[in-house]
């Protein structure tokens, strides 16, 4: 392959790790899955070898690992607050349908409105309500917290991979 060719594929897979990395700020955003993307780039132009094919199996599970880590510390910070799970999934499809009209951010916003507004429907006590939009709210956080050190991992491991070229 032509060395300047190359060179700017890897400033493009680069680019598309930080955004990973820097996109766990960003509700609703796939971090891990760009970051994921960007790495498997990087195989698809460098080729794989026995090395390298452990290390990205390594990032393909902390993917897997970071995708069901997200979903399950939302509602889970929800759940401990007693939020029933039809709220939660009520909560989860409103965030899927206003982050495609409006925004990442929006959709975020109105997934907490819906899952205060059914809570407070089904439990009749506003105060309860908001505590388990504040439940999952610590929830959205904490995973992205986690979900932001599964993207430093993955950034490590792969940078492990392209300065020993594992073989």
């Amino acid at each position: 392959m032509n060395p300047i060719l190359e060179g700017s594929l890897d400033t493009i897979v680069v680019i598309g790790i930080l955004i990973g990395i820097l996109g766990n700020f960003i509700p609703f955003f796939p971090a891990v899955t760009i970051t994921w993307l960007a790495i498997l780039g990087y195989g698809l132009i460098h080729g794989f070898n026995w090395g390298s094919g452990v290390i990205f199996t390594v990032i393909t599970i902390l993917l897997i690992a970071g995708n069901l880590i997200d979903n399950l510390m939302m509602g889970a910070g929800a759940r401990q607050k007693g939020t029933s799970w039809i709220a939660i999934a009520v909560s989860f499809l409103t965030m899927v349908v206003v982050s495609f009209i409006a925004s990442p951010l929006v959709g975020l916003l109105a997934s907490l409105v819906a899952l205060f507004i059914v809570e407070a429907i089904r439990i009749r006590d506003l105060k309860k309500a908001f505590n388990s939009m504040g439940g999952m709210s610590v929830g959205c956080m904490t995973a992205m917290v986690v979900r932001f050190f599964i993207c430093l991992v993955m950034a490590w491991l792969w940078l492990i991979w392209a300065l020993f070229a594992v073989d």
